[in-house]
């Protein structure tokens, strides 16, 4: 018999399994959209979590969010690849549409040029976490 059995093992929750379950879930929800999520993010968002849950004394200390990223077999990884192209005739459409609508609403002086945004797309991160068996996309990077 096999001692290694993952039927003969013990499932190890942590104290507070309503919250650990509630932040798993979240997680899964947040990765299918591929965004990319840190530990202060998780941290926040498992304290955010127990405070609705009415459990104020939860603090998700450093110790308890290595234990959950063990216990759910959560990794931090590094994005690779790219991610598919845009929809250019989709967002042609959009343009042709309602650009005209939605400038009707502003005044020209609350109207700004945001061409220098492209120096917040190249600092998006590289590394985020997710789930062991995930193959996590990475970001079309700039050629410049």
């Amino acid at each position: 018999m096999d001692n290694e059995s993952d039927s003969r093992k013990r499932k190890i929750s942590g104290k507070e399994e309503v919250v650990d379950k509630a932040l798993k879930e979240w997680f899964l929800q947040v990765r299918k959209k591929d965004a990319r999520i840190n530990g202060p993010l998780l941290r926040q968002k498992a304290e955010d979590l127990a405070k609705k849950m009415g459990k104020d004394d939860f603090v998700a200390t450093e110790g308890w969010f290595q234990r959950w990223k063990k216990r759910e077999n959560i990794s931090f990884i590094k994005t690779h690849g790219e991610q598919r192209e845009a929809d250019f005739s989709a967002a042609q459409s959009w343009f042709k549409t309602h650009w005209t609508d939605l400038l009707s609403q502003y005044s020209p002086s609350d109207i700004f040029n945001a061409n220098e945004t492209g120096l917040y797309f190249r600092a998006l991160p590289e590394h985020t976490y997710a789930l062991k068996i995930d193959k996590a996309k990475g970001a079309k990077t700039s050629k410049e």
